[in-house]
């Protein structure tokens, strides 16, 4: 019982770090594209 209690809680702490890479993942893809589009917006100007 307690072997599969340890699993869940293993298998659950993957998924966080895994949820919480994809959030840090798409957090520094927005920052990048807003600086990619200010670069373009100042090249148009």
């Amino acid at each position: 019982m307690t072997v599969n209690v340890l699993e869940q809680l293993i298998y659950n702490q993957r998924y966080n770090n895994l949820l919480v890479g994809l959030f840090k993942l798409s957090h520094n893809m927005d920052i990048t594209l807003g600086y990619i589009d200010l670069l373009a917006n100042e090249k148009y100007i």
